[in-house]
């Protein structure tokens, strides 16, 4: 797809190398974050219907874990960056 590339290689510790073109099979420019979307809008969905069935208190609770979770995969996102330019600073 033109202007769009998520082409990923990974290198095992035995040397063998693998790749995969995530976008393979899809047909436009961004489609294939409509899964992830349609997710979050059903994790949410799924959060207000059991947050409505709460009191007030519980459901403050509930809503501030449910915030928690998506911080992991932003902790993950930041550490490979910070790696990549690690690794850019040592190769200059």
């Amino acid at each position: 797809m033109a202007g769009e590339t998520k082409d990923l290689t990974v290198t095992l510790a035995d040397g063998t190398v693998l790749s995969a073109d995530m976008l393979e099979g899809r047909s436009g420019f961004k489609e294939s974050l409509w899964h992830e979307y349609e997710g979050i809008l059903r994790d949410f969905g799924a959060l207000c219907d059991e947050v409505a069935s709460r009191d007030a208190g519980e459901a403050r609770r509930a809503v501030s874990e449910a915030a928690g979770h998506g911080t992991a995969a932003l902790e993950l996102v930041a550490d490979v960056y910070a790696h990549e330019a690690r690794k850019e600073a040592t190769a200059r």
